[in-house]
């Protein structure tokens, strides 16, 4: 049986934001929810689900170039480092608009809200590339304001040992 899911973004939720510059919400989708958007992404890397305009980066050592991002589908399969534009999926689009998400963004964005990426980030153990720390916003990204908000939503089990945020 599934722990309780987070319903609501509380005060003490908040409190905790504004302290530490993040919040860990808990449970916020039930187990086969969550098993089918792992089993939908595995679709898509695998190719049984195709999207026209769907970005992949294979992971380097996958790829045959030097050219790792592709838009749309290339290979049949499950080493791709990152596919972005996950809200084409409707599975996903439904995820990404939990009406806990929406609350939050609310809170502090207001009720004008965009998706500014959407993204899948793919890190199995038997590929050993690293990914350094880097920002992905800043002076030349060409938007109005720096996003905000980040919701991070862990697929398998995210542990110290298994490399966990």
């Amino acid at each position: 049986m599934d722990p309780a899911s987070v319903v609501s973004f509380a005060e003490c939720h908040h409190d905790e934001f504004m302290e530490h510059g993040f919040v860990r919400l808990g449970r916020v989708a039930q187990s086969k929810d969550l098993a089918a958007l792992k089993q939908r992404i595995d679709d898509i890397m695998i190719g049984r689900v195709r999207y026209e305009n769907m970005r992949f980066q294979l992971d380097p050592d996958t790829a045959k170039e030097k050219r790792t991002r592709h838009l749309s589908h290339e290979l049949a399969t499950r080493n791709y480092r990152r596919i972005d534009d996950l809200e084409q999926d409707p599975l996903f689009l439904a995820y990404i608009q939990h009406p806990l998400f929406h609350q939050i963004v609310r809170s502090y964005i207001g009720e004008e809200v965009s998706v500014f990426r959407s993204m899948f980030m793919n890190k199995p153990p038997e590929l050993r590339n690293s990914l350094s720390w880097h920002q992905d916003v800043g002076i030349g990204w060409g938007i109005d304001q720096n996003p905000t908000t980040t919701v991070w939503t862990a697929l398998d089990e995210a542990t110290m040992a298994t490399g966990c945020m």
